[in-house]
């Protein structure tokens, strides 16, 4: 579990004073920020692929290029993150930013797509 303490600045005089704001990384892979007693998961988007467009490799980082249900997108993952596969045979990619791309089926996709992501997949 990984946790990062965010302190907000000092309040000004007549203000209440500012608590701290703990970010965690929990087993599950979900985020959750605590303020004292409360606690809240942190938003993810999650995104369909209907067609991978490109994927370039530099140094220490692979950019994507996809179409989704939701319009075009582009986004990078670290060279060390491979896509996860499913127990229904789909794939899961996490960006960066902690954002979900879900490829609901990997052989409907069409050839160029699949020619891209097979080099990622085991």
């Amino acid at each position: 579990m990984e946790t990062t303490a965010v302190r907000r600045r000092e309040p000004e005089e007549g203000t209440t004073p500012a608590g701290e704001l703990r970010l965690e990384r929990r087993a599950d892979g979900r985020l959750w920020a605590t303020c004292g007693d409360v606690e809240r998961a942190v938003w993810v988007r999650r995104f369909e692929v209907t067609r991978v467009t490109a994927i370039e490799e530099e140094v220490e980082i692979r950019h994507w290029r996809v179409d989704t249900r939701q319009g075009t997108r582009s986004f990078q993952t670290r060279l060390d993150a491979w896509p996860r596969v499913l127990p229904h045979g789909g794939l899961l990619i996490r960006d960066v930013a902690g954002d979900l791309y879900h490829v609901r089926d990997p052989a409907g996709l069409d050839k160029q797509s699949r020619a891209l992501l097979w080099a990622f997949v085991d």
